[in-house]
């Protein structure tokens, strides 16, 4: 094992694991040569599920724009939604050759839907490689889009939601010297949160089956892939997706740290291992997103937010 750890110590700070020239960088090739399986496994898990995460919201906020653009002026046909479906891929298409950063829902589908099989079977093949903490092969289970949509989970009060509300909770009745009460303020702040993620849950489901048809027009809409029929580089991804993604690989890298911090049994020499790598992968990504091309894209949202302010 010592031997082990010195092997992927010396590769680690030898052996950069993103390539020297950064004209060219590929986020699925460097997850793949990610050293330590437990990491690698949860950075491709999380990008696929961000991947998503970002397919599922484009579906959802085209069924806005269609439903208050199209099915409040009485359109209810496939061949009427398609129309519509065409005139805002259109208009994504004027904004994106006019120079706009941002990337509309129709292409967002489209995009993204090119690379997701590919982050899908990463994240199988890599969680194949770990194993939990009685030794049992981790499996990594595969949701399709449409079961996601139709089945979206209920959704539940953050962590973070909470510590607020506990804190905001305390001032308040402290401000009003009343401190006994901070308890009640904060277990009724929680209700309304749980009750308002109830209502968010209850609405998805209710808005599923059209939001359903949004996504199936999307995939079905004709937008040529510029990296080939099948697959689509990442550098050919919008500068906005390829940022939201590096980002979701930083912070699911800092999360494998996380709970390697929280797996008593493991050993220190593993601990150390995945916290080299942890260190590594972060360094590597926050370097790529200070390249030129992503520094000028927020320049260039920056002067658009102030302009449209």
């Amino acid at each position: 094992m010592t031997t082990l750890a010195s092997a992927l110590t010396s590769a680690l700070a030898t052996k950069p694991t993103t390539p020297k020239v950064h004209h060219y960088f590929d986020l699925w090739d460097y997850v793949n040569a990610i050293p330590s399986p437990e990491v690698a496994a949860q950075v491709a898990q999380s990008t696929a599920w961000r991947i998503d995460v970002m397919i599922i919201s484009a579906a959802r906020s085209l069924y806005k724009d269609i439903r208050e653009e199209a099915f409040n002026a009485g359109v209810d046909t496939r061949a009427e939604l398609t129309l519509a479906m065409n005139q805002k891929a259109f208009s994504e298409q004027v904004f994106a050759e006019n120079g706009s950063t941002v990337t509309g829902p129709v292409s967002t589908i489209k995009e993204l839907m090119y690379v997701r099989e590919a982050w899908q079977n990463l994240a199988k093949n890599l969680t194949d490689l770990t194993f939990d903490w009685k030794g049992t092969p981790r499996v990594y289970t595969e949701r399709s889009i449409e079961d996601q949509i139709f089945e979206p989970g209920q959704m539940k009060v953050s962590r973070e939601t909470k510590a607020k509300h506990l804190k905001g909770a305390t001032r308040i009745a402290e401000a009003y010297d009343q401190p006994e009460a901070a308890q009640l303020l904060y277990t009724k702040r929680l209700a309304r949160s749980e009750q308002k993620m109830a209502d968010m849950s209850d609405n998805l489901r209710d808005q599923a089956q059209g939001v359903a048809n949004m996504f199936d027009l999307a995939v079905h809409h004709p937008m040529k892939d510029p990296s080939g029929p099948t697959t689509m580089e990442f550098n050919s991804l919008s500068i906005e997706h390829r940022r939201t993604l590096i980002n979701a690989a930083i912070t699911a890298a800092e999360r494998a740290e996380e709970r390697a911090a929280e797996d008593r049994n493991m050993s220190d020499t593993g601990y150390d291992l995945i916290c080299l790598t942890v260190l590594k992968v972060v360094k590597d990504l926050r370097a790529q997103l200070k390249q030129p091309c992503y520094v000028t894209a927020a320049h260039q949202e920056a002067a658009a937010a102030v302009n449209v302010g």
